[in-house]
């Protein structure tokens, strides 16, 4: 069984590259591996895709290029389970 919740989370222009921002989660509810395990990925756009990256097994999503390279204020970035 997945869980899903739309979270906005706000943070500074200034983070260290390599920092965490949020961590994403699911829980499957089958018991026995292969199939419980769980892999994150990120669907963005193409400009939230340069900044932001997901660790595909803790699902801890941080910054790999800094924020002041870009132009916009605002991204978006789903934390998807596959």
């Amino acid at each position: 069984m997945f869980y899903s919740h739309l979270a906005l989370h706000s943070f500074s222009q200034i983070l260290s590259l390599g920092e965490p921002i949020v961590t994403v989660s699911a829980k499957d509810g089958d018991r026995i591996a292969p199939h419980n395990a769980t892999r994150y990925s990120l669907r963005s756009d193409q400009s939230s895709a340069r900044f932001f990256m997901i660790d595909e097994v803790t699902g801890v999503i941080s910054l790999k290029q800094s924020l002041l390279d870009g132009t916009d204020e605002r991204y978006e970035v789903l934390g998807c389970v596959g």
